[in-house]
């Protein structure tokens, strides 16, 4: 972005937030932070992910939820935190707070784990990627 494109941009947005900030009388913060697409996981790996847990989940009997979920607690494990009553709970760590290498990791370790166990095979299961 060239230096008059940026200036202009910058107009725009400060224009914004005071017909915002009039608008809603009350006032408002911009929050400006580089963006940094290596952390988020492809819509490729997501595809091949879901395809993985969908053709697993139908050998198994699983829905496609159940059988993320188990995956997740099995490949990812929970963390620990302290419910509204202060008791300790665990909650399963979410696959999205991976990143890109992340993701891949824990996808070959799912898949992996399905190959071992008898319920995915990449090369007799179907080869279609539905993209959503």
């Amino acid at each position: 972005m060239t230096s008059d494109q940026h200036e202009r941009a910058s107009d725009r947005c400060a224009e914004a937030l005071m017909l915002l900030e009039e608008e809603q009388s009350e006032p408002y913060d911009i929050v400006v932070k580089p963006y940094n697409k290596k952390n988020q996981r492809s819509i490729d790996q997501n595809n091949r992910y879901w395809h993985i847990i969908r053709e697993a989940a139908n050998e198994i009997g699983y829905t496609t939820n159940e059988l993320h979920g188990i995956m997740s607690v099995q490949v990812l494990g929970v963390n620990k935190i302290a419910n509204l009553e202060g008791e300790p709970v665990d909650v399963v760590v979410q696959t999205s707070s991976l990143n890109v290498t992340q993701f891949a990791e824990y996808m070959e370790r799912v898949e992996a784990l399905l190959i071992e166990a008898g319920f995915y095979n990449p090369t007799t299961m179907s080869r279609e990627v539905v993209i959503l």
